[in-house]
């Protein structure tokens, strides 16, 4: 979102001004922004309703503005997914994929494929959510999107934690750390972090297991 979007006066003089012309359109993007700026302050109620709204107007221009829609539909059930309403979830990320089909998006549906995945291995759906992550690796991987293949590894390596494959799940996580750090992205490493202390600790490897959660604090103080 536009820096000046996080003040309240200034979001409320740029919708009314974009209603004042007439535009739907960009009353509809303007909405999608609000509803990330939204997601990432973790309001997902808020956040789902400018979505909803985005989607309403975006569909008003039926087939004009498919790139909008979908991005709404995928804003909408990744709310949802936050909020753990995972049947809502579902229904709006398939709706997403469809769209992003017939766009020929691949990132885009790599993205989807992840929210399916998380969805699916929240419901305890193993096999549905590897497969989804297997769909959403490869997209990438044709894309040679690094960030997004570890995304979407760490993802798995959750799977493999879930099931009692530790070891399977260290090693695919020691590899997303290092891709984490080549990249320079913090919360990525961050979660990683945590993620792999978990791991060791089920392991038995307390110290490592400390030592690594030490510094996940250290830097989650750094970002305050």
């Amino acid at each position: 979102a536009p820096p000046g979007w996080r003040s309240t006066p200034q979001r409320t003089a740029a919708m009314a001004a974009v209603r004042r012309s007439g535009d739907g359109e960009g009353e509809a993007w303007l909405l999608t922004g609000l509803g990330q700026l939204r997601y990432e302050q973790d309001e997902f109620e808020e956040s789902y309703g400018y979505f909803r709204d985005a989607l309403r107007l975006f569909e008003a221009h039926h087939d004009d503005v498919p790139q909008g829609a979908a991005q709404a539909l995928l804003g909408m059930a990744t709310a949802r997914r936050e909020q753990a309403c995972y049947p809502e979830a579902l229904e709006l990320l398939g709706a997403a994929l469809e769209h992003y089909e017939r766009l020929g998006d691949r990132g885009a549906r790599a993205r989807v494929l992840y929210g399916l995945g998380y969805v699916y291995r929240e419901q305890g759906d193993d096999p549905a959510a590897r497969a989804a992550f297997a769909q959403a690796l490869e997209l990438h991987r044709a894309e040679d999107d690094r960030h997004g293949e570890a995304l979407v590894l760490r993802a798995v390596a959750l799977c493999h934690r879930a099931q009692g494959q530790y070891a399977d799940a260290e090693r695919l996580l020691r590899g997303v750390l290092r891709v984490f750090t080549e990249l320079h992205d913090t919360f990525g490493v961050m979660y990683t972090e945590q993620s792999l202390a978990k791991v060791e600790l089920r392991l038995g490897l307390l110290d490592a297991s400390r030592e690594r959660l030490g510094r996940c604090l250290e830097l989650a103080r750094e970002r305050q």
